[in-house]
């Protein structure tokens, strides 16, 4: 109390204590602050907890920092001393500098980037070969298969074939539910699959281990992030941001569908992996990183000269290629198809002949390798060029018969 030098000494360490307190926890990331710490909100300003102690645990006691700063009389408002300042590099930011006209609230990927005509001609190459995109496929799902016996596993619940590549993934009766891009880690196998398996296919592979089985199955799809290239110059702008002697990228770069490396990216390490998404015609790498630099990854790609590209015309391009999707062409229960009646050949190795095919299968991929071997097709998917747009689900007619339906 009182306006002597004892005093106003004592009120400068309260206040720089309190910027201090402060500072540290507008910088901490949110999951590190004290879980007793909160924020007040106007209707509460006075109760705030100073001890760290386990949610629902912290007693809530009136000398709180605003009590503090109330005794000092002092001017502040605590609610913006703690609010947490932008972050450089921060992927909404990011995401607003490179022009997103539109995000998804659900998944945080950008829909478009008002550059739909630009960015589907750098994928393609139509005006200059040496361009590329990127686009952010982190709401795709990104599944663990590990153990030691991951490999037979694979073997005999889908059409994987014994080495990286496409794989179908299948049901009971062979019916194609998803094709994933299979990618060896070492002492595991990750499979890349689409946004509309994310978390299903985790729970699907895991009901199908059975008892003293040595294989888990883990998603780690919130745990990352992916990003493809597309185009004609995907490999130098890669080359350009990784460095033009790493040999191990130029063996990926030049390598086959799923072969795959560690690569440095912005100080932090990233799978680099080849990958065929939309077709063997359409160039694509996927880099997979830590959520935790998913911003910094996307501001590299498109300072290398990759033009971002919104999720919409990515679903463009997948049109385009005719490339199925499960929720469209796989996976939909009044239209089941096998993966060879999806145009998946090339992701069933496991035909009459080789060595996978007399491994042991389940029902569902028994089923497949025998129409495989019979080369036995009910269905076909076709790619249509229309004048005008019309809606998935329309019927198809030709001369007044029914030839199926329109899909996307």
């Amino acid at each position: 109390a009182g306006d002597g030098p004892h005093a106003r000494t004592a009120r400068e360490m309260a206040v720089a204590g309190c910027a201090r307190a402060a500072e540290v926890l507008r910088h901490a990331p949110a999951a590190r602050r004290p879980r007793g710490l909160r924020r007040c909100g106007s209707e509460n300003r006075r109760r705030v907890p100073l001890r760290a102690t386990p949610e629902g645990e912290g007693e809530e006691v009136d000398d709180g920092l605003e009590a503090l700063l109330a005794d000092l009389d002092l001017d502040m408002d605590l609610d913006e001393l703690l609010e947490p300042p932008s972050i450089d590099g921060d992927l909404s930011e990011l995401l607003a500098d490179s022009g997103a006209a539109e995000v998804d609230a659900a998944t945080g990927v950008a829909l478009t980037y008002n550059n739909d005509v630009d960015a589907y001609d750098a994928a393609l190459g139509a005006e200059d070969t040496s361009r590329a995109a990127v686009v952010d496929l982190s709401h795709g799902g990104r599944v663990r298969v590990a153990g030691e016996g991951r490999r037979a596993f694979l073997v005999r619940e889908t059409t994987y074939g014994g080495r990286p590549g496409e794989l179908a993934m299948v049901g009971g009766a062979g019916e194609a539910l998803d094709v994933a891009l299979c990618v060896a880690q070492g002492r595991s196998e990750m499979l890349m699959v689409a946004p509309e398996s994310r978390g299903d296919a985790a729970r699907e592979l895991q009901a199908r281990v059975r008892g003293g089985e040595d294989v888990s199955v883990t998603d780690v799809s919130g745990a990352t992030a992916q990003f493809a290239i597309v185009g004609e110059g995907a490999t130098e702008s890669l080359r350009s941001l990784l460095g033009q002697e790493n040999a191990e990228a130029e063996a990926v770069l030049g390598g086959a569908v799923g072969d795959a490396c560690m690569v440095g990216l912005e100080g932090a390490p990233c799978s680099l992996i080849r990958a065929e998404p939309l077709g063997p015609h359409t160039p694509v790498f996927m880099l997979v990183v830590d959520a935790s630099v998913t911003a910094e990854a996307f501001a590299a790609l498109c300072k290398a000269g990759c033009v971002p590209m919104g999720s919409n015309c990515f679903e463009k391009l997948r049109v385009r290629c005719g490339r199925p999707r499960r929720g469209f062409e796989l996976g939909v229960a009044e239209a089941a198809r096998t993966p060879l009646e999806a145009n998946l050949w090339h992701a069933c190795p496991a035909v009459e002949g080789s060595q996978e095919s007399a491994a042991e299968a389940s029902a569902g991929v028994a089923e497949v390798r025998q129409r495989a071997a019979a080369r036995a097709m009910e269905h076909q998917l076709w790619s249509l060029e229309l004048p005008v747009y019309v809606p998935p689900g329309d019927a198809v007619e030709v001369d007044g018969a029914d030839q199926g339906m329109l899909t996307s």
